[in-house]
């Protein structure tokens, strides 16, 4: 192999780890933030199926654009084995943009798929003065 051709495949292998990494980092937060609402065997909802719910809905294109790019989705069980989704938002810092998508996405799962879905915003740390009506915070840890 040529130099070049050493630093294409080099590059490559970073972009697939940080690929990598980046799944594993919001798996284990889709474990986490279920275990946070006492919810067990989450499974992550993919894009794919976020399209099929919007499919389902008279949205506007901003609006299902925001809806399919949703942070993280997911369907759990919880503690009666009855089916619930969680619409999370995750930020660093969550701020009213963050609460506000977290409560939009759960109403349109809600509405797609008539199960009880829960809308959650998930971080290090949160802005004052939020309106957190019917979102649940989860702190995440830096650790």
């Amino acid at each position: 192999m040529t130099i070049p051709e050493l630093n294409d495949l080099e590059n490559s292998m970073s972009e697939l780890k940080d690929i990598m990494l980046a799944t594993f980092r919001l798996e284990r937060i889709c474990v986490w933030v279920a275990d946070e609402l006492n919810l067990e065997c989450p499974q992550e909802i993919l894009t794919a199926e976020l399209i099929r719910f919007a499919n389902r809905l008279d949205l506007d294109q901003a609006t299902r654009d925001g809806f399919i790019r949703a942070d993280l989705v997911f369907l759990a069980q919880d503690q009666e084995d009855a089916p619930r989704y969680a619409a999370v938002e995750i930020s660093w810092t969550v701020g009213q943009w963050d609460i506000d998508r977290a409560r939009r996405n759960a109403a349109l799962i809600q509405q797609a798929t008539g199960i009880p879905t829960l809308a959650v915003a998930a971080g290090h740390r949160y802005e004052e003065h939020l309106n957190w009506r019917e979102v649940t915070w989860v702190q995440l840890t830096a650790s």
